[in-house]
């Protein structure tokens, strides 16, 4: 999946940006013994393509740049997204037991990252609520361990916790000494509800206190006038713990696709994020800002060829501040976004 975009975000904190987003994905899978065996890499370029410290989206928070954390800017994937291997098999067939574990890889906590959602399928923006939700699927060290009973599941992790460094080309060897939980419940391929929490030790670099994460999220899929629509309404909370400042973050998130017809699409998120490293007046003083963020996409196919598909695409972002943030980033800015894609066919569209 490659996207070539142009970002441009208002304001005096905004900036402009031509942007090269890439991941590549492998899978392989074996019958061994009595269940199977998958193998499993996912790699990005962006550590070359990206500018180093980002791109720039208003608002974003998470991970640092030349030792100060990253503000307004989204930062690029690592080289190695996931290098990991699943072994699961069925006692009987109702039930199916699994590990999971590797170098690179997702703990079981939060809802699925963004790039790998539907309902986010062509939104190329992280979201602000990143950090408070599903930030750990490149966990740099994780073990897994799971049970499923009919349309229950149930998860445990165990996981280095903290963020990847800025050096984006490396696998990083640290302790495993976060840990987590979660259960979800599928009735059916269209619907799935998660609920999960976490420990995680000294998640950023320049925080070197331990949160505990808690979230809850339900994904939704089916056929609107033979159309298909997606969508995911979720909740993530970071609660500061030993060493951390004792304050809870929330975060909120709606977001979803639908088919319009003509090869055309629509996406669109809303979300109400607490940010405490937005650093208003220059320092990092944890002053807590809510902020909320809706975005409005729209994507137009043009066309599969075999082994991919070719799109352009343009989205509009409306940010909502409180006042003190007002004062430093403008009145409501905005943030724009055109590009054009170049990945697998596409999956929905009739």
């Amino acid at each position: 999946d490659v996207t070539l975009g142009v970002a441009n975000q208002s304001g005096p904190r905004g900036g402009q940006a031509i942007t090269l987003e890439n991941w590549e994905m492998l899978m392989a899978s074996r019958k061994l013994g009595p269940g199977f065996v998958d193998l499993r890499f996912m790699s990005s370029l962006e550590p070359f393509t990206m500018p180093p410290g980002g791109m720039p989206q208003l608002l974003q928070t998470g991970e640092t740049f030349r030792g100060k954390p990253l503000v307004d800017r989204q930062h690029p994937h690592e080289l190695f997204m996931e290098v990991a291997a699943r072994y699961s098999f069925q006692p009987v067939p109702w039930a199916e037991l699994f590990v999971y574990g590797g170098p690179v890889g997702e703990p079981a906590l939060g809802p699925p990252a963004y790039i790998h959602r539907p309902s986010a399928e062509d939104n190329r923006w992280a979201p602000l609520s990143h950090h408070l939700q599903d930030a750990t699927h490149m966990a740099m060290g994780v073990g897994t361990a799971g049970l499923r009973l009919r349309d229950f599941q149930v998860e445990g992790s165990l996981f280095n916790g903290r963020e990847p460094d800025e050096n984006r080309t490396d696998i990083e060897f640290k302790p495993w000494d976060s840990y987590s939980v979660r259960l979800s419940y599928a009735p059916g391929d269209n619907l799935v509800f998660q609920l999960s929490s976490g420990y995680l030790t000294s998640p950023e670099a320049l925080d070197p206190g331990d949160i505990l994460r808690t979230t809850a999220s339900l994904q939704l899929a089916g056929r609107l006038g033979g159309r298909m629509v997606t969508g995911m309404a979720s909740w993530g909370q970071n609660q500061g713990k030993a060493g951390h400042p004792a304050r809870t973050l929330q975060s909120y998130l709606l977001e979803g696709t639908a088919e319009l017809g003509w090869m055309l699409k629509t996406y669109s998120r809303a979300e109400v994020v607490d940010k405490d490293t937005l650093d208003l007046a220059g320092v990092h003083d944890h002053t807590v800002h809510r902020v909320s963020a809706v975005t409005l996409g729209l994507v137009r196919e043009l066309g599969d060829f075999e082994t991919f598909g070719l799109a352009l695409g343009a989205d509009a972002t409306f940010n909502i501040l409180d006042e003190p943030a007002t004062r430093v980033y403008g009145l409501n800015p905005l943030g724009f976004r055109a590009y054009v894609r170049l990945g697998p066919p596409a999956r929905h569209m009739m």
